[in-house]
C-alpha cells in the first residue's frame, strides 16, 4: 500500500487511516448471498458490526501499540428482478459509522473519533445457472421438485465516495475513491443443506486528494468466504 509524499509524519500518521479502512472493507461475510428469491420480492433489514483490534506497524515507523474501534450501522435494502429469464438483484447499503483510533505516536499517546456516514455501497447480481426467474409460488414449486440443485452468479459491487471524507484531516471515514468489486459465487442444495462459496476481488483506483496534496495507493485485496447453511421449513398439507 504505498503512500507517496514528501512527509515522513504524514506518512506516520496516514497508515493509521489506511490500516483502518483496509480492514473495514475486509468484512465480507454474506451467508445466503445467492440464494434463489421470488420475482419482485423487497427486503429491507438493519444490520449493526462491531469492529476492534491491534493494527500492526514496520517498526522504521514511529507508530505503536495502534487500536482501532469501530462500530457500524447499516440499513440494507434489495429487490429481486427478471434480467433474460434469469434472476437478478440489485441492493444497496447506507451504513452510519463511529470509528476510534487510539496509538503511541513517538512516545506521545494519541487518540482520535469520527462519526458519520461511511461509503455506500450498490450491487448488481445475476444467477446464471439454476432456478429460472420466478414468482413465490412457482419458486416453491420448483424446490419441491428439486431437493438437489446448484446456483452460480456473478456480481459488481460499486461503494460510492460519500462517505465523510475532509481534506483537511488525515483520519476519516470515507476513502475519497471507488472501491470495485466483482464477485462471483455458487451454492449446492441438498434438502435442507446449503453449501455456499463466494470470491471477491477488491479494486481500488488511487485517491489523489490524500491529506494534504499525496497519493494513496492500494493493491487489490482478494477474499474467499464460504458458509454452510441449514434451513428450516415447515411441511403444508396438500390435501383439502
Amino acid at each position: 500500500m504505498p503512500i507517496i509524499g514528501p512527509t515522513a509524519r504524514l506518512i506516520e500518521a496516514g497508515l493509521l487511516i489506511a490500516a483502518g479502512s483496509a480492514a473495514a472493507f475486509a468484512q465480507d461475510m454474506e451467508p445466503r448471498r445467492w440464494t434463489p428469491l421470488p420475482v419482485g420480492a423487497s427486503i429491507v433489514t438493519a444490520g449493526y458490526v462491531y469492529t476492534n483490534g491491534n493494527i500492526a506497524f514496520d517498526p522504521l515507523l514511529k507508530v505503536e501499540a495502534a487500536t482501532l474501534n469501530t462500530k457500524t450501522w447499516a440499513i440494507s435494502i434489495l429487490h429481486a428482478f427478471e434480467a433474460l429469464g434469469q434472476l437478478a438483484r440489485l441492493d444497496a447499503v447506507l451504513p452510519w459509522q463511529h470509528a476510534r483510533w487510539k496509538g503511541l505516536l513517538n512516545g506521545e499517546p494519541r487518540e482520535l473519533d469520527r462519526r458519520g456516514l461511511a461509503d455506500p455501497l450498490i450491487r448488481l447480481s445475476v444467477n446464471f445457472l439454476g432456478p429460472p426467474a420466478l414468482d413465490a409460488e412457482p419458486l416453491r414449486a420448483y424446490q419441491a421438485a428439486h431437493p438437489v440443485y446448484t446456483v452460480a452468479g456473478a456480481a459488481l459491487a460499486v461503494t460510492l465516495p460519500l462517505g465523510e471524507y475532509q481534506r483537511d484531516k488525515l483520519l476519516n471515514l470515507g476513502q475519497n475513491r471507488f472501491v470495485i468489486r466483482p464477485q462471483i459465487g455458487v451454492v449446492h442444495r441438498r434438502g435442507h443443506w446449503s453449501c455456499e462459496l463466494t470470491g471477491s476481488v477488491f479494486l481500488f483506483p488511487d485517491n489523489t486528494h490524500f491529506y494534504p496534496d499525496q497519493l494513496r495507493a492500494l493493491n487489490p485485496l482478494f477474499a474467499l468466504q464460504g458458509h454452510l447453511v441449514f434451513t428450516a421449513t415447515g411441511r403444508r398439507s396438500s390435501e383439502a
